[in-house]
């Protein structure tokens, strides 16, 4: 690494997207991942398992435990602003999955914990450019 820094990655929520997040900061040559949290403990067991990671079964205890520097939220749609919000408090940068959320007011939630954390955000929107979407 040449003396770089890794940053401390975690992800919330270990479904198909989730896990592949996880996979690509295990890939990354400048993240660690960290943590993996997902409410199906035998799911987020195996993710672990598979990535060298520390598993959580409840997100804001991972929030609590673990000292990150970035966290992916790739929880259900309309799960994303709880961890978003704690994300930002617990001063980690967030990769979010799309949409956002679910409406303008839990959007304004997300970006004024992300504001007011001084953390930044972005939102995964792999098919930006695909012609057909």
């Amino acid at each position: 690494m040449n003396g770089l820094h890794k940053h401390r990655a975690g992800v919330i929520g270990v479904g198909s997207f989730g896990a592949l997040h996880a996979k690509a900061y295990v890939e990354n040559p400048l993240t660690e991942l960290v943590t993996v949290a997902n409410i199906d403990a035998e799911r987020v067991r195996n993710v672990a398992a598979q990535y060298g990671a520390r598993p959580h079964t409840d997100f804001r205890q991972m929030l609590h435990s673990e000292k990150l520097d970035l966290v992916s939220v790739a929880t259900p749609d309309d799960r994303h602003v709880e961890p978003a919000v704690l994300s930002a408090e617990a001063q980690a940068h967030i990769l979010l999955e799309k949409p956002i959320a679910m409406s303008l007011y839990y959007a304004d939630e997300i970006l004024i914990a992300v504001s007011r954390a001084g953390v930044k955000l972005m939102v995964n929107f792999i098919l930006r450019f695909n012609p057909p979407i």
